[in-house]
């Protein structure tokens, strides 16, 4: 793919010796990001080639930053004493499908990079019901314990209303 575009290879982006550890900010759309500058120099008569890194990174950093918002409220239902094993499940295909689209980056396939990131969008899908059920649940059992609240709170005013009378009739 190189060759037939006239890209460089990828030392030239990448270095050979003091290679850069990689994060998702080397694919930003703005000057200091690596691809962005690569893309800037060697593909400014092909706007699609930026216009396809820029999809990259809109679509990784948006999963992950669902990754990120689901983890801390998946963590909330927990310490809710809720079930989270099926959430938990589907984060872990959402992080598989992450780590899979960061690889499919360099295939330079927008439909390639998508087949690896449905997945991911499939489990924020599911992440999403489960996290409604999860929500109905929570107001079911804050709703029973309203109930029951009120009737042992009705319960001991009876009680006490009678112990009362009884202390009255002896009296």
């Amino acid at each position: 793919m190189f060759e037939k575009h006239g890209w460089p290879e990828c030392g030239t982006c990448h270095g050979k010796h003091a290679i850069a550890k990689t994060s998702d900010a080397l694919l930003a759309p703005h000057a200091d990001a690596l691809c962005y500058d690569c893309h800037s120099k060697y593909s400014q008569n092909n706007p699609e080639c930026t216009a396809t890194a820029k999809f990259f990174y809109e679509e990784i950093t948006g999963l992950v930053s669902v990754d990120a918002e689901f983890t801390d409220k998946i963590e909330t239902f927990a310490r809710r004493g809720l079930d989270t094993q099926p959430m938990h499940e589907e984060l872990e295909k959402l992080f598989d499908s992450i780590k899979q689209s960061r690889s499919y980056i360099h295939s330079f396939e927008r439909s390639e990079f998508a087949e690896a990131a449905a997945p991911g969008h499939e489990a924020v899908t599911k992440i999403r019901e489960l996290m409604v059920s999860a929500s109905e649940e929570l107001r079911f059992r804050l709703r029973g314990l309203i109930v029951a609240g009120v009737f042992i709170a009705a319960t001991i005013l009876l009680l006490w209303l009678k112990v009362r009378s009884m202390e009255k009739d002896r009296g």
